[in-house]
């Protein structure tokens, strides 16, 4: 179905993720759009791809009340 083809894209988005920030030593949980950046310029995708891939992991961040990883400024220290 629609809703557990939408569940298998996530949590394959939001492990790809998981792996990209590991194997990078990035932050993965919470976030912050400079490791977003830096992951959609990895991606070997098509836009369209990328969209989906950061949209699931928005929304995985969301989902467990992390603060937004497309709108948290980035420390600078």
């Amino acid at each position: 179905s629609l809703a557990d083809s939408t569940t298998k894209g996530r949590k394959s988005a939001v492990t790809a993720f998981a792996r990209f920030c590991a194997f990078y030593k990035l932050p993965f949980c919470p976030t912050n759009a400079d490791v977003l950046a830096e992951y959609a310029a990895w991606l070997d995708v098509g836009v369209g791809s990328i969209i989906t891939y950061l949209t699931h992991v928005r929304q995985f961040h969301l989902a467990a009340r992390y603060p937004d990883p497309v709108t948290t400024p980035v420390d600078k220290h």
